[in-house]
């Protein structure tokens, strides 16, 4: 006999799973060991076995518990991103990943479960309401309206990245029009917060900073200290004067000195 499933992990674990709308070979092939694996302890690890692709398996072993169908269900679009969601949230020392088979697809499932692990591999950094494609249509939006707008915006270095990713990153701004850009080192807030992956020696600032010139930033700071507002308004004085010159060579009125030039991060 076992002991009924019971306990604050075991609890944690089986409500993620319900707001999630996520399956466990667990639960689906009623395990004995669920309440053990679950629970954890003191001296024991908790373990949980998310099943992807549904409870329903196209195939009907006499030996297992899980439902059978020849043609399941959709798979859940939200699948993959919710399992990295679940596992996050849980912070448990092991995690098992299974599934169920689904030979009614082309592929088996192989690209729904690859789209599952490159989410667990993905660093994620910002609230999943935001995203970098979305800031980057802020700044696009902000040119579209106003042109002469100044547009400055920031990266954030050492957590993880790579400098092609950087680079990319820079160029991929610079060509949504972005006027002004700032370089900075993460810095670990608190013990919750991520941990800092790597520190950006002061001579790859200054490369970044010679990168951005390059790539034709009108102002581009750069540097471990470096934040999202650092000298603010030496980067709206040097854009002014560019966008002063613009108009001039237009030939279209500058704003008078009680119109500043404004600006858009």
């Amino acid at each position: 006999k076992t002991e009924i499933p019971m306990g604050k992990n075991y609890n944690k674990l089986k409500n993620t799973l319900r707001n999630l709308n996520l399956h466990t070979v667990c639960e689906e092939a009623r395990c004995p060991n669920i309440g053990e694996c679950w629970g954890g302890g003191e001296y024991a690890t908790a373990t949980a076995t998310i099943m992807l692709m549904g409870d329903t398996c196209t195939r009907g072993c006499r030996f297992c518990s899980v439902k059978t169908a020849r043609n399941p269900p959709p798979l859940d679009a939200s699948e993959p991103y919710n399992t990295a969601k679940a596992i996050a949230e849980w912070g448990l020392d092991y995690v098992v990943l299974t599934s169920v088979d689904r030979d009614d697809m082309p592929d088996g499932g192989a690209e729904h479960i690859a789209k599952t692990v490159s989410y667990l591999k993905e660093s994620k950094v910002r609230d999943p309401r935001a995203n970098f494609d979305q800031s980057l249509r802020v700044l696009k939006h902000a040119k579209k309206v106003q042109p002469d707008v100044i547009s400055k915006t920031s990266i954030m270095l050492g957590l993880g990245e790579n400098d092609e990713q950087v680079y990319a990153t820079m160029k991929a701004l610079r060509e949504a029009d972005v006027d002004c850009l700032t370089l900075g080192q993460y810095m670990q807030p608190t013990r919750r917060h991520l941990k800092v992956e790597e520190y950006i020696t002061p001579e790859k600032f200054k490369y970044w900073e010679k990168v951005g010139n390059e790539l034709g930033f009108h102002y581009t700071a750069s540097g471990p200290l470096v934040r999202s507002s650092y000298k603010a308004g030496s980067c709206c004085i040097t854009q002014a004067g560019v966008q002063w010159h613009k108009l001039a060579h237009c030939n279209l009125d500058l704003p008078s000195s009680s119109d500043p030039p404004t600006s858009a991060s």
